[in-house]
């Protein structure tokens, strides 16, 4: 309940809003929700509380478990509505909400965070009125991905619920006119930079595309037939093993290659489950789903699991749940009847095996029927932490309902064994079973080491930002607070920036990889006009690890597999209470790292100690890190270890004994 003590609070998202709240003549709290507001606020000398003073995250992490639990009653909810609804298909059984279950976790995430720290700011500040935005239009999600909607907006509509839920007095202003637009993802909006550095200009969508090309011509080179003709007809293959693969990020080139030496062949999913036919179970499946998408609407058990402290979350999570009723669930049923009618009706691929990243949308129900014939179903996930630091809100999105989950050294697949406490795994789920066979890119990039080393006039630190995802963030071990973040990065560059003889480049996310809000560091920069701070342009951090001699981080994610595969030193800071490292991973990483520090103080004590060292040479690189968590051991390639581990898969058709299988 939310205690008040006559205090008029407003939550400013952008620094549009923060102006029109001081120009407005009301007697208004401002607290900064982003942070481009909290430096906006700074510049202005605006008297504002930042929402991270109010709401500790760090305190809340626990709430990720309880929104997994709670997912999990809503898929229970929805199915049993589902199912009642739906036309007796043999196929039926193999469609669940449980195919969105990812996304739906996501979704919620990112609203109950935002509620929660509107609460407790209201709660602290003893607000018994609020002054609202009145937004223009209401929240929108592009699709039904967890990152299909704007990094900033929702505040903006949980205000005025959180007004009515708890009887708080409303003073409704006009949102500004000329604000950026808070209801569209920013994935493509121009962030402000420095002097950029030239580099390569692939990019993370480029490589995915010519993966997704070379699979293709490959596929048309095994079937023997000009492109034009495989896209009309149904694919034949000869006696070779078959790679059914669906791309969701770059496995790898070379993996496919080592197919192909070894008389394999490869197929897209939409080739070998055409949609072709399944017309008429669309129309059923659609009318059967606006019934459906009806009755939800009414159904006592799904609105009472979308109320959150007292809060109403339906009229947030509706218009996603909605897409995914309507637009997403038809198409799914018609996925389910091309599958069953090729494996169970047809008998078709008995010589194969099902390659995907993401077990979501038409995977899941891939997976579903495959077992039924015992088609090894096979995950993979470039990136990301795999296993040395743990990921709750991901296991189900790469481990639900498949045969096997290909991860990095025998450590990754030892910390993968079991799940940890907090993904809360439900017991009726099917999981992945890991394989350690190594990560091909991962192994490509250190076979290039010498290719990261260029000659620089002076010693160069690169700072390698993180995305400021907002309104898109999970809750759990996932992201630091934003805000923080911001004003670490900050406190980086001022540390440089005192020794002359050291050159900093920065370099931000890619734009076209996450909805995102701009990172004010780039404007601070700017507006302080430090010489020796130059920004990389837009591309990925592997085209640019020559720009540099030292590399700072704060994440275990995908941009610390690409600095550790090269021999540079490495300064990085993975705070305890925001990351879940294996303890052996960490150990590892200590023996890697320059500087391994897991505490703000720490790291910057070990910064200071690198900066006043001349010798910035790595003389000897520990690997242990990579080897046992990333690439594997020394001998055969990971893209050779990936083929014959599904080459034997498919020989063996059930229960194949993994060859890269590590020691008891």
């Amino acid at each position: 309940m939310i205690t008040t003590t006559g205090v008029s609070a407003c939550f400013a998202e952008t620094p549009a809003q923060a102006e029109a709240l001081r120009v407005c003549g009301l007697p208004v709290m401002i607290v900064a929700t982003s942070p481009i507001t909290d430096y906006w606020a700074e510049q202005a000398a605006c008297p504002v509380i930042g929402i991270e003073d109010l709401f500790n995250e760090r305190a809340h992490r626990y709430l990720g478990a309880a929104l997994i639990d709670r997912t999990e009653a809503l898929v229970t909810a929805i199915d049993a509505v589902l199912h009642r609804l739906t036309p007796e298909w043999p196929f039926a059984d193999a469609v669940s909400f449980a195919a969105f279950f990812h996304y739906a976790n996501g979704t919620l995430d990112s609203i109950v965070l935002r509620l929660e720290q509107v609460l407790r700011a209201c709660d602290v500040l003893g607000a018994t009125s609020l002054v609202v935005f009145r937004p223009r239009q209401n929240y929108q999600y592009t699709g039904i991905t967890s990152l299909d909607h704007a990094p900033w907006g929702l505040i903006t509509q949980i205000v005025p619920l959180v007004a009515a839920a708890h009887n708080l007095e409303v003073h409704w202003i006009d949102e500004p006119v000329g604000d950026p637009s808070l209801f569209n993802p920013v994935r493509d909006s121009p962030q402000p930079v420095a002097t950029p550095i030239s580099g390569s200009i692939s990019s993370f969508r480029a490589r995915s595309q010519r993966l997704r090309s070379w699979i293709r011509r490959a596929t048309c080179r095994s079937a023997g037939a000009p492109a034009a003709e495989r896209e009309s007809s149904q694919p034949s293959f000869g006696d070779g093993p078959l790679l059914i693969s669906s791309l969701f990020s770059d496995l790898g080139d070379d993996v496919v290659e080592c197919w192909a030496r070894r008389g394999g062949h490869v197929m897209d999913m939409n080739q070998a489950f055409s949609l072709a036919g399944t017309e008429e179970t669309g129309m059923q499946a659609s009318a059967s789903c606006e019934l459906l998408w009806e009755t939800l609407t009414q159904e006592p058990q799904v609105r009472e699991l979308l109320v959150w402290n007292g809060v109403d979350l339906w009229p947030l999570f509706a218009p996603w749940l909605q897409q995914v009723i309507r637009e997403a669930l038809p198409l799914l049923f018609r996925r389910a009847e091309a599958v069953w009618n090729r494996l169970m009706m047809e008998g078709a691929f008995g010589n194969a095996a099902f390659v995907a990243g993401g077990w979501v949308s038409d995977h899941y129900v891939v997976a579903r029927i495959a077992r039924r014939v015992g088609l090894p179903t096979v995950s993979y996930h470039y990136g990301g932490f795999l296993g040395f630091s743990l990921l709750p809100k991901h296991e189900r999105f790469d481990f639900a309902e498949c045969d096997y989950f290909l991860c990095g050294g025998f450590g990754a697949e030892h910390a993968f064994r079991q799940s940890p406490p907090q993904t809360r795994w439900n017991p009726a789920v099917r999981r992945a079973r890991p394989v350690a066979t190594g990560a091909p890119w991962a192994a490509r990039l250190m076979a290039s080491r010498s290719e990261m080393h260029q000659k620089h006039d002076r010693r160069r630190v690169m700072l390698v930002l993180n995305a400021l995802l907002g309104d898109c963030r999970d809750l759990g071990f996932v992201f630091p607070p934003e805000t923080e973040y911001w004003r670490w990065t900050r406190k980086v560059i001022e540390c440089l920036a005192k020794w002359d003889d050291v050159e900093i480049v920065i370099k931000p996310p890619l734009r076209a990889r996450y909805p995102q809000m701009p990172n004010p560091l780039l404007d601070c920069i700017r507006h302080r006009g430090v010489s020796s701070i130059s920004v990389v342009a837009d591309v990925p951090l592997k085209d640019c690890l020559h720009l540099a001699d030292a590399y700072i981080l704060e994440s275990p994610s995908t941009p610390l597999l690409h600095v550790a595969a090269g021999n540079k030193p490495i300064l990085l800071y993975i705070n305890s209470q925001d990351y879940l490292l294996e303890p052996d991973a960490a150990s590892a990483l200590r023996d890697r790292a320059t500087v391994f520090a897991q505490t703000e103080a720490d790291f910057f004590a070990g910064l200071e100690r690198f900066l006043a060292a001349q010798d910035w040479s790595c003389d000897h690189v520990d690997d242990r890190f990579m080897r046992d968590y990333v690439v594997g051991e020394p001998g055969a390639t990971p893209a050779d270890r990936i083929a014959d581990f599904l080459q034997g898969v498919i020989t063996q058709r059930t229960d194949a004994p993994c060859s890269t299988s590590s020691p008891d």
